[in-house]
């Protein structure tokens, strides 16, 4: 139990950072990243794409019912796998989207849902702490997740910032 404590607040603690990061980076530090090049932009999204199948696999062998969880606490953790496989469906459906066509909107999308997983599997990982149960190796995703998550904000910064300049393709 202590390796899966040390382990969320390892999750929190790179969750917290990608988010400082970014907010630096979004509030115009010297640190600016050109867009990545079509070949960088496919690259990522096989690399996202291959995580998912990853991350479904995980989420697909969460089962409260064979656990000792209370109902409200197996409810609660069905909910939270639920959420992560409606998520990896959505970003599967614009990544073929985005395969098509490369937009803005797409990338944001994209981007929402990889955070709504993170902070899915991280309420995952702290109810199972709270509860002394190991159900998911959710903890074990964190830092793809952010390093995916930071490449495709730094993408999508850049993109904004040449949409607001006229010269986004």
């Amino acid at each position: 139990m202590r390796f899966r404590f040390v382990h969320a607040i390892w999750f929190t603690a790179i969750s917290l950072t990608s988010i400082s990061i970014f907010a630096q980076e979004t509030q115009g530090s010297q640190f600016h990243k050109a867009a990545l090049t079509p070949v960088e932009y496919k690259s990522l999204l096989d690399r996202i794409e291959t995580d998912m199948a990853v991350w479904d696999a995980s989420a697909r062998k969460i089962d409260p019912a064979k656990t000792n969880a209370s109902y409200a606490l197996g409810t609660q953790i069905a909910q939270n796998r639920d959420v992560v496989l409606l998520e990896i469906r959505n970003i599967r459906s614009f990544i073929a989207m985005q395969r098509q066509k490369h937009t803005v909107s797409g990338e944001l999308a994209i981007s929402g849902f990889l955070q709504s997983i993170t902070g899915t599997m991280e309420d995952e990982v702290m109810l199972e702490i709270a509860s002394q149960m190991s159900i998911t190796d959710f903890e074990h995703f964190a830092s793809e997740q952010f390093s995916l998550e930071a490449e495709l904000g730094m993408d999508l910064q850049a993109r904004v910032k040449m949409l607001e300049e006229g010269t986004c393709r």
